[in-house]
């Protein structure tokens, strides 16, 4: 049986993949890598996911660790206003 990374490996890859401070939080001791239920926090908006950390990692098909930060994102706000004619 191979031995899980350690928490912090796992918040270095969200910096990592997502440039930002996210906090890994486990719910209780059953450790067992990517195939753990967390609590990730986002420092930047003060909120709290749960999800299956193999999740965050899938890919194209991921789950972003937070939501607010999804919807950022979604909604870009270097664009100038449109003017109303």
């Amino acid at each position: 049986m191979r031995i899980p990374y350690p928490i912090e490996y796992y918040e270095d890859k969200l910096f990592y993949q997502y440039k930002k401070e996210y906090q890994i939080i486990l719910f209780n001791d059953n450790w067992h890598g990517l195939r753990t239920w967390v609590k990730i926090r986002c420092n930047e908006h003060k909120t709290s996911r749960i999800v299956y950390l193999k999740k965050v990692f899938n890919g194209s098909k991921s789950t972003r660790p937070c939501r607010q930060c999804y919807l950022d994102t979604l909604h870009p706000t270097d664009h100038p206003p449109t003017e109303k004619v």
